[in-house]
């Protein structure tokens, strides 16, 4: 986790935040904007309101990540790999490969 003043940030408060973080963004995911907005609402983020009392900043910019992508070379191995399976089982157990699968999910919150 990067925070751009450089904050000291414990393991285990790392571990807090980035749980925090992604129990927001879950909420995020589900809910519908308010009426008449385009703003979300979220539950206040205790741990991160924490990590940034100091900060004169009132919002905060988050960035989320999840999930994966691949070289073509790598690909091209997965799908050896599928053929070489398919042909040792006589295509009883063909495994696909997956080209990638990512997301990237960026929120600001408002500390007041």
């Amino acid at each position: 986790m990067h925070l751009s003043e450089q904050l000291a940030v414990p393991a285990t408060v790392q571990l807090r935040l980035q749980r925090e973080v992604l129990a927001a963004v879950q909420q995020l995911m589900r809910s519908k904007p308010q009426k008449g907005t385009t703003l979300y609402p979220v539950a206040p983020l205790p741990v991160l309101d924490s990590l940034t009392a100091g900060v004169p900043a009132r919002h905060v910019l988050g960035t989320v990540r999840h999930g994966f992508t691949r070289t073509s070379e790598n690909y091209q191995g997965q799908v050896a790999k599928t053929l070489g399976v398919g042909l040792l089982t006589l295509g009883m157990y063909v495994p696909v490969a997956v080209k990638a699968s990512a997301g990237l999910y960026a929120f600001v919150y408002d500390r007041q």
